[in-house]
């Protein structure tokens, strides 16, 4: 029953027009890459200055709170690019370069992989 919806959806997604734009245009695939990684940089940056801050390592005058809301906002908006993006990743690109082993675990919880 899901692979029959799943299997129409994809039907349907791939006559898309924007389909057909992705399929032909030959920068579009690395623009999503590179935007995924500079998402990856900006979480995991956020991520750790507040870490940093949290073990006194970095910014010890400042207080925490203030730091938090300086750099947790990005977070919630980056996550949604990176999925985005990472699913983007997922289904197109680089497969090739992982073995199929590897790439089964890999997008387990991404139906369509």
């Amino acid at each position: 029953m899901i692979d029959v919806a799943l299997s129409e959806l994809s039907k349907w997604l791939a006559a898309t027009p924007l389909s057909h734009t992705i399929q032909t245009t030959s920068w579009f695939i690395p623009t999503i890459q590179i935007i995924h990684i500079l998402g990856v940089a900006v979480l995991f940056s956020s991520a750790v200055l507040v870490d940093l801050r949290i073990w006194r390592l970095l910014e010890r005058d400042i207080p925490l709170a203030q730091v938090a809301r300086r750099f947790l906002p990005p977070i919630c908006p980056v996550l949604l690019i990176l999925l985005i993006t990472g699913r983007s990743s997922a289904s197109r690109g680089v497969r090739f370069l992982i073995p199929p082993s590897i790439s089964r675990w890999r997008c387990l919880p991404l139906p369509s992989c």
